[in-house]
C-alpha cells in the first residue's frame, strides 16, 4: 500500500513538472502579455522565442545532459523508455506552444504567423546549441579534430531538432487555425460569447 502512494506521487510529480507546469507558465504569459500594450510582433517574436526555448528546454534537460554523457565521455545509457517518455512530451509541448502562439499572432494579426510558428516551435535548438558550449567546457577534449567532430555534431542534432519540432509546431498550428476557423463559420464562436437569454 505504502509503494502505490509512493509510486503514484511519483507519477504526479512527473505529469506536473513536464505537463502542467510548463503549460502554467505559458498560460500566465499569455495573460500578461495581451493585457499590456507595449507588445508589438516584432518585440513579442522575440520574447516569445526566449521564453518558448528556454521552457522547451527545461523538459529536455536531463535527458539531454544524461545523452551528451554517453555519447562524448563514453558513459552506459539505459533508461531509452525515459528518453522515448520525454521525447513524446517534448513534441506535446513543442505543439501547444504553436497553438499559443498562433493565437497570439491571430490577435494581433501577424503576417508571417506561419513562419513564426514554425521558428517558435523550433527555437528550443538555439539553446541546446549554447548548451552545447557550456558541457564542452566539462569534456576532457584535447585537438582540433575532436573539438570539430564535437561542434559538427552538436550542430547538425541542433538542425534535425529545429526540423522536427517546427515540422510539429507548424502542423498542429494548421490544424489549430482550421479548427477555430471552422467554429467561426458555423456561428458558434458566436453562440458562445453571447450572454445566455433569460427565458421566463
Amino acid at each position: 500500500m505504502d509503494n502505490k502512494r509512493k509510486l503514484m506521487a511519483f507519477v504526479f510529480i512527473l505529469f506536473f513538472i513536464f505537463l502542467l507546469l510548463p503549460l502554467g507558465i505559458l498560460w500566465l504569459l499569455r495573460r500578461i502579455l495581451l493585457k499590456h500594450k507595449w507588445w508589438s510582433p516584432t518585440l513579442g517574436s522575440i520574447f516569445s522565442f526566449g521564453v518558448v526555448a528556454i521552457v522547451s528546454f527545461g523538459t529536455i534537460y536531463v535527458e539531454m545532459y544524461f545523452l551528451m554523457q554517453s555519447t562524448f565521455n563514453g558513459y552506459c545509457y539505459y533508461t531509452l523508455d525515459w528518453l522515448l517518455l520525454v521525447f513524446f512530451v517534448n513534441i506535446v509541448i513543442s505543439g501547444q506552444i504553436a497553438i499559443l502562439y498562433g493565437y497570439i499572432q491571430l490577435v494581433y494579426e501577424g503576417r508571417y504567423s506561419w513562419w513564426c510558428q514554425f521558428f517558435a516551435s523550433g527555437s528550443v535548438s538555439i539553446v541546446v546549441l549554447v548548451y552545447s558550449f557550456f558541457f564542452f567546457e566539462s569534456l576532457d577534449v584535447t585537438g582540433w579534430y575532436a573539438t570539430l567532430v564535437y561542434f559538427t555534431t552538436m550542430v547538425w542534432v541542433c538542425l534535425v531538432l529545429f526540423l522536427m519540432l517546427g515540422f510539429v509546431g507548424l502542423i498542429t498550428s494548421i490544424w489549430f487555425v482550421n479548427v477555430a476557423l471552422r467554429i467561426v463559420q458555423n456561428g458558434q464562436a458566436q453562440s458562445l460569447l453571447s450572454p445566455p437569454n433569460s427565458q421566463n
